[in-house]
């Protein structure tokens, strides 16, 4: 992911200027390019050694396993803002 983007959209960070067309298409190009890199990572076993990690809402993530399963659940906290958004305008 592009270093700029992700400082731009880091935790405790508030919309400041409109998203450009080309930052949609970035980030829509690369959710299902990220998505199978992490597969092929996780099939050739790169994260077998994790450093265990504590959320901000104190869930414990303890291996690659439960840092996916929290992905799914953080991502789709996301999405029902974005839908809640869309339908609010």
């Amino acid at each position: 992911m592009d270093s700029g983007l992700i400082k731009k959209y880091t935790k405790g960070s508030k919309a400041t200027t409109d998203v450009s067309k080309e930052e949609v298409a970035y980030v829509r190009n690369n959710l299902v390019t990220l998505v199978l890199k992490v597969q092929e990572d996780y099939n050739n076993g790169i994260f077998k050694n994790y450093s265990p990690y504590l959320t901000s809402v104190d869930i414990g993530l303890n291996n690659i396993e439960d840092s996916l399963k929290f992905m799914a659940f953080h991502d789709g906290i996301h999405l029902g803002v974005i839908l809640s958004l869309k339908k609010a305008v």
